[in-house]
């Protein structure tokens, strides 16, 4: 992640996709897709530092629950 995070911050896009809900806390925007359809997106902002990880994590989690997930 953190390679992926340097080629980001040079100005490249990264489309990532996961499951795994720590490595989606890191980014910036996240999508929500189903069926092949986005059905939601919540941006998160730049990421700081890792003490404000625990917060971010908890606030996607709330969305996707919200969502059904």
């Amino acid at each position: 992640m953190e390679e992926l995070n340097r080629i980001n911050q040079e100005g490249t896009s990264i489309f990532l996709v996961t499951h795994d809900m720590k490595v989606a806390s890191r980014c910036e925007r996240v999508l929500y897709i189903e069926d092949g359809d986005i059905r939601d997106e919540i941006n998160l902002g730049k990421r700081g530092r890792t003490p404000e990880d625990r917060a971010r994590e908890k606030k996607l989690n709330d969305w996707l629950l919200k969502l059904g997930w």
